[in-house]
């Protein structure tokens, strides 16, 4: 229930739940709120899961990581690093992300501002081209989780060297025209990616099957089997 409240946007809901249930009070459950606070924006709420996530002593990375994004689009710079410090003080790493992609049998890896492929030329080119449609279709890149404090720009260009849309980029160079792509990411989806993906499906007229850290998502025609609701 609270899961299905959280990921629906009834974050205040879900909260109000949680806390009136003392039996709900576990891990699982501020994480789960937390996770959505992170999708639908709500710092003052996040705050709050954060704060019983550390009274029960929770060690996840990914509880800080939510958090300090969201500082990140709030442009809170100095809270967003803090809660980076505080992360490594408590002897937790980030997993670093990356995302695989199957292309003629083989699987290839990405990481975010990849620099090791032999392709990556390309690769490069073929993603800036793709943001570029794209924003012709009203796209706008997510650049706000960008944890520095540097110009519009610069983000927009980190933005676009993101794994999953690397690896999309090199598939759409590699593959045959109306062929799926297959992705496999160790990362959640996030809005920005989700969206982006979406609009790939429609323009290049490609189904991108994704399978993230949390679930399966399948684009086709700019619409996602998860409903939007990941």
């Amino acid at each position: 229930m609270i899961d299905l409240m959280a990921r629906g946007g009834k974050l205040k809901e879900a909260y109000e739940l949680i806390e009136s249930m003392p039996a709900a009070q576990t891990e699982a459950a501020w994480r789960c709120l937390l996770s959505a606070c992170k999708t639908h924006g709500d710092l003052e709420l996040a705050e709050r899961a954060s704060r019983n996530l550390k009274e029960l002593n929770a060690r996840n990375s990914g509880d800080y990581i939510n958090l300090s994004n969201l500082y990140a689009e709030a442009k809170r710079w100095s809270d967003a690093a803090m809660t980076r410090r505080e992360m490594v003080d408590q002897g937790l790493v980030q997993t670093p992300g990356y995302s695989r992609v199957e292309v003629k049998g083989k699987m290839y890896t990405f990481v975010s501002q990849d620099k090791r492929h032999p392709q990556r030329r390309e690769v490069y080119e073929m993603a800036y081209q793709m943001e570029w449609q794209l924003r012709l279709e009203g796209y706008t890149p997510d650049a706000s989780q960008v944890l520095l404090d540097v110009e519009e720009e610069e983000k927009r260009r980190m933005v676009a060297a993101q794994s999953q849309k690397l690896a999309i980029a090199f598939a759409l160079l590699n593959t045959s025209q109306g062929s799926p792509i297959r992705i496999i990411t160790n990362l959640r989806m996030g809005k920005d990616c989700h969206t982006y993906t979406a609009l790939v499906s429609t323009i290049f007229e490609r189904e991108i099957m994704v399978r993230d850290r949390n679930r399966f998502h399948c684009f086709r025609h700019g619409v996602c089997t998860c409903g939007d609701h990941w």
